[in-house]
């Protein structure tokens, strides 16, 4: 059994409350710089991607693929956890790209962002793939909402 400090667990699920309040910061800011899911993803089998299928698949992908392969290859052995691991701004980073190249707009390098967030929340949580799954299907329910 792993032990936790309680002062860690708290940083830990007040990171999680702050990242959920970014998610309709995040859609009104993808509204300014328009950027929009499209009225493809707001059939029902659009909505079960973007809720359901997506998150829990990239956040699988992502974080118990890259993200974990790039942390078990970058971490320095130390003590203290960084707020920013090179393994989360890189897994970030390729995100984003994918995002940009599927979509076919330059804007949605912005996905970055909100994976550093998950990235966070994957390290914090000590690896659980539900936090960052939560998450993002809350960030794409808040993009939902926003433009269908």
């Amino acid at each position: 059994m792993q032990h936790r400090d309680h002062s860690s667990t708290a940083f830990t699920y007040t990171g999680f409350v702050l990242c959920f309040l970014a998610g309709p910061i995040g859609a009104a800011v993808s509204k300014i710089v328009a950027i929009d899911i499209g009225a493809p993803m707001c059939t029902p089998i659009g909505l079960a991607m973007l809720l359901l299928a997506s998150p829990v698949l990239e956040e699988i992908v992502f974080r118990k693929g890259v993200h974990n392969y790039l942390h078990t290859r970058l971490s320095l052995q130390s003590n203290t956890r960084p707020l920013l691991t090179t393994a989360n701004l890189v897994t970030a980073l390729l995100f984003g790209l994918l995002h940009m190249f599927v979509y076919g707009s330059a804007m949605n390098i912005l996905t970055a962002i909100p994976a550093l967030m998950l990235g966070w929340i994957w390290e914090a949580s000590g690896n659980r793939i539900a936090m960052p799954i939560l998450l993002h299907s809350w960030f794409n329910l808040c993009l939902v909402l926003r433009s269908c």
